[in-house]
């Protein structure tokens, strides 16, 4: 009986999750919003108690897709006509680079650290934030990059992380502190704690950010 019940259970469940996706429309998952994902967290969650809770029959399961549906299909029908609602729903992309600054207020107010921007761009296959003309983050959490026409991709080291000195860093290239800060001085910058960023290159050697080279601006345009 348990089987059959599960079974049951299960090609309720698929159906309902089925039709539920139908009437929400059809979206990649590269296009997933946060609301988006939690659309579909909650469709999941709804059909896995569904199968493992044996007083919960089938037309429980279909009951609560029914209502998450209609729930959804009415979120996205408002969000289409409303434009404020839209952007508090749906959210709007982010200027994390813009002409070649960095825009630290919109990093903080993203929760995105500096290696975690460098690991954004590495997969955009650009390893040098000197480089980066514009970057933006998009609403799914993708970024569409915009290379500078000036410089030359290098591989880098952060060496300097929000004034923080990385000692990692240092020690792969064979480097100490001491040496960091005597090669900053030779190139004007005696005081690491004015630096929001440096990195450094074989082949290009040092790119500094200071905090007053930084931007703060709270750039957004619909998605």
């Amino acid at each position: 009986m348990f089987v059959l019940s599960t079974v049951v259970k299960l090609v309720t469940g698929l159906l309902g999750l089925f039709i539920v996706t139908r009437l929400v429309g059809k979206k990649a998952l590269s296009e997933f919003t946060p609301f988006d994902f939690i659309y579909a967290l909650v469709l999941g969650g709804i059909l896995e108690s569904g199968l493992f809770m044996t007083d919960v029959r089938f037309w429980h399961i279909l009951l609560a897709l029914a209502v998450w549906g209609a729930l959804i299909f009415f979120i996205e029908a408002v969000v289409e006509t409303a434009g404020p609602i839209k952007t508090w729903v749906k959210g709007t992309p982010s200027v994390l680079v813009l002409e070649g600054k960095v825009n630290a207020g919109e990093l903080k107010r993203s929760h995105i650290e500096l290696e975690q921007l460098r690991g954004m761009l590495r997969q955009e296959g650009c390893f040098s934030l000197e480089v980066v003309d514009n970057l933006v983050m998009e609403t799914d959490g993708q970024v569409s990059l915009m290379r500078s026409e000036e410089g030359e991709d290098a591989f880098t080291y952060m060496l300097i992380d929000e004034k923080d000195v990385e000692p990692h860093a240092l020690e792969a290239i064979g480097k100490d502190e001491a040496w960091l800060r005597e090669s900053l001085a030779d190139i004007g910058h005696t005081d690491t704690n004015r630096i929001f960023y440096a990195e450094w290159s074989k082949k290009n050697g040092f790119y500094v950010v200071c905090y007053e080279d930084t931007i703060d601006e709270k750039l957004r345009f619909e998605s």
